[in-house]
């Protein structure tokens, strides 16, 4: 175990980059940030234990630790235990910076991110194949583009009341994605963000102005869909290929469906 200790506040770029004899960390109450890549590529790395001092997780931090299973705050005296997978982020961690933890693909069940934290930036958990459920911050404004990317196990996920905006390709390919609550606030979804998903059904709140390109394209489980009153345009392949759509409900304020929104849906009953 990589104990850091002493009078620290930061851990520097790339530190302890590709350590591959490294298994697990615990870091000491008082810092503060962790650097570019610190950890990236410590691919037998199994266990991090981090300080509530903690604020800043920096941009590939632990991108490409595959055998990442146990990210946790300090609490009393910690018993390693790598059989059981706990992905809780300390709550006084402001920023976590993109694709801090893309490629941790042994990260599994719920993840817990920090109730404060305004925006999931880009990439951070793309290729997480075993997260299974969000805990999604209270204060989240921003879900960044392929944040969440190919995290084929997700199963659901509910969005707090204060996301303005879906990044695209956010969501694509979550393949058993199949339950989403949308919130009202919610202004924009990005193209592509949930293509290729497992999704269901979707209505858009009341609030959303914007659907991006591809937005929902192949969710092939889809089986309803209803627009938002904002909505002018639903654009070009927005639901291409979801051949299991059968309803949609559509706005009075409607301008434009733009080529090949709804190419290959069962909209003929």
């Amino acid at each position: 175990m990589l104990q850091y200790r002493g009078r620290y506040t930061d851990i520097g770029d790339y530190a302890f980059a590709g350590l591959t004899e490294l298994s697990s960390i615990e870091i000491e109450e008082g810092v503060q940030s962790i650097g570019e890549g610190a950890f990236a590529g410590c691919e037998n790395l199994r266990t991090v234990i981090l300080p509530k001092s903690l604020e800043t997780i920096a941009q590939d931090a632990f991108a490409s630790c595959s055998k990442l299973r146990v990210v946790r705050q300090k609490k009393g005296k910690f018993v390693i235990n790598e059989e059981e997978a706990i992905f809780d982020l300390p709550d006084g961690i402001k920023k976590i910076g993109a694709g801090a933890f893309q490629g941790c693909t042994s990260i599994e069940g719920k993840v817990k991110l920090p109730q404060k934290l305004p925006v999931i930036e880009l990439l951070t958990f793309y290729r997480c194949g075993s997260i299974t459920s969000i805990d999604m911050p209270l204060k989240l404004t921003q879900i960044g583009e392929e944040a969440f990317a190919k995290c084929e196990s997700i199963e659901s996920c509910h969005f707090p009341k204060t996301l303005a905006k879906i990044d695209k390709m956010s969501f694509y390919s979550c393949t058993n994605l199949s339950d989403i609550k949308l919130n009202e606030g919610l202004l924009s979804i990005g193209e592509s963000a949930f293509n290729e998903c497992g999704l269901e059904q979707v209505e858009l709140p009341s609030t959303v102005e914007i659907i991006g390109e591809a937005c929902f394209a192949d969710c092939k489980n889809m089986g309803s869909f209803k627009s938002s009153p904002k909505i002018t345009t639903i654009p070009e392949d927005a639901f291409s290929g979801c051949t299991s759509l059968s309803s949609i409900e559509l706005n009075n304020g409607l301008i434009a469906i733009k080529e090949s929104a709804f190419q290959d849906c069962d909209l003929s009953s």
